[in-house]
């Protein structure tokens, strides 16, 4: 055992960490992937790579494959075919176009087991800034962190900052030097997608092939694109912080960058976190999404006017008076209403559009899984006293929709009423189920033993 143990210490360390990645991970990656995962241009999908799991042979020439992969030991011709994508267009919901690349999918599993294997080495490296890896709910946890600084001080002042089209310039250069500091091991496989231009095939509504060449930023719908984008991001973030001041806070969610000062610092910090992300990272500031907000409102600070109309939110209507965190309202208790009161509405008009489908199956999954947890990241980000009349009114959409894919007019039948105070809908909150129990004595003693709901 001891002489195993030092040849073991003569292969490289990348070579370890190549055999591991495929030896650990492929059988654990093949069953998280779900059925009819997107092909790349191969047009293999992990139902195709699932029949090795009954060959044991087949199994272990993959797990070598996957180990040459990880090790950059394939011929050029195979690097530069895996490294092919299929290009889709898909448009933002306020406005312009995101790009998803979808590789090929031997590539993506290599890419995903290899993000798992050095998630804690990714979330080590870009602390404390990084909300975004492997923090548990980063964005609860970044939107609670902005939501008390405003509460515990009016004056605290939250800019928002957006990268423009940021995983599309991110510095390669920045995110392969950061990478070579942490994860030397990974620089080898990572190169043979980074190293050079990205090629992107995409079709046209008439048939069309084009070509798309990218020679900056990282893959959308590459495993590693998280963390290889925060990597790049951090020393920038880290130059940003030295210049920042005792008591101001630095945070970001990827590409969402989020600054704590005060108001008569609130431009030239904003200059500094900016500057510092495109001189070091090579990404610029999306100023038509920047946002300025603190509560006691008033006048925009000095030099925040000139930044564009909508940048300065503390003068704005109270219905507008606030801003969006990570899917998060801040500000005026009317901007929270106009926000969840909005965001209700699209929910509605998806559990109205459920029952008209055809499959009873289907429009009951996506109600338990899609259109009841829609509510969940309110409810667990908003305080009660600001989204009891969200989670009321979702909860009975929620409701009528469940009447109506079980062909139920109403829950006047006594049966339907016993079960709609027994249901343990998601969205049902603490307050309310004991409002309900004492307004309804006689089913306090039914619904005592039932699951607690809130």
């Amino acid at each position: 055992m001891e002489g195993d143990g030092k040849e073991e210490d003569k292969v490289p360390q990348e070579h370890r960490i190549a055999k591991a990645a495929g030896r650990w991970n492929a059988n654990g990656d093949f069953g998280r992937e779900a059925r009819g995962t997107a092909a790349g241009l191969s047009g293999a999908t992990c139902e195709h790579y699932k029949l090795l799991l009954d060959d044991a042979e087949a199994l272990e020439l993959f797990t070598h494959a996957a180990y040459l992969l990880v090790a950059a030991h394939v011929p050029a011709s195979v690097a530069a075919a895996l490294g092919l994508s299929r290009f889709t267009a898909l448009r933002k919901p306020g406005g312009g176009v995101r790009g998803i690349a979808t590789g090929d999918t031997f590539r993506r599993l290599v890419s995903r087991s290899l993000a798992r294997m050095f998630a804690d080495t990714f979330d080590e490296a870009t602390r404390p800034y990084q909300f975004a890896l492997q923090t548990r709910a980063g964005t609860d946890a970044l939107s609670g962190m902005l939501r008390a600084a405003v509460d515990l001080d009016s004056a605290a002042t939250i800019v928002s900052l957006d990268g423009r089209s940021a995983y599309d310039t991110i510095s390669r250069t920045a995110f392969l030097r950061k990478l070579h500091a942490v994860a030397p091991a990974l620089i080898p496989f990572v190169r043979l997608w980074y190293g050079q231009q990205s090629t992107y095939f995409w079709w046209d509504q008439d048939g069309q092939r084009r070509t798309i060449h990218q020679g900056e930023g990282c893959e959308q719908g590459d495993a590693l694109a998280p963390a290889l984008y925060a990597l790049g991001q951090h020393d920038a973030l880290v130059a940003a912080d030295e210049q920042l001041r005792p008591g101001e806070c630095l945070a970001a969610f990827l590409d969402d960058v989020y600054l704590v000062t005060t108001p008569s610092r609130a431009r030239e910090a904003l200059d500094v976190v900016t500057s510092s992300i495109e001189t070091r990272a090579g990404v610029t500031a999306n100023l038509g999404k920047t946002r300025v907000y603190n509560r006691d409102g008033g006048p925009a600070p000095p030099g925040i006017a000139e930044l564009g109309a909508n940048v300065w939110r503390g003068d704005a209507p109270e219905a507008e008076r606030g801003f969006v965190a990570l899917g998060t309202p801040l500000g005026h208790p009317r901007f929270v209403a106009a926000h969840t009161d909005t965001r209700l509405l699209d929910e509605v008009r998806l559990l109205q559009e459920l029952p008209l489908l055809p499959d009873l199956q289907c429009a009951w999954l996506l109600l338990a899984m899609c259109a009841s947890p829609r509510a969940d990241h309110l409810l667990r980000t908003l305080p009660p006293s600001l989204s009891a009349s969200y989670a009321r009114g979702h909860d009975d959409a929620v409701w009528r929709c469940l009447l109506a894919l079980l062909g139920e007019e109403d829950d006047a039948d006594p049966e339907v009423a016993a079960a709609r105070r027994l249901a343990p809908l998601r969205t049902a909150l603490r307050a309310a189920w004991q409002q309900l129990c004492f307004a309804e004595p006689r089913s306090r003693n039914t619904t005592s033993g039932a699951a607690n709901p809130a």
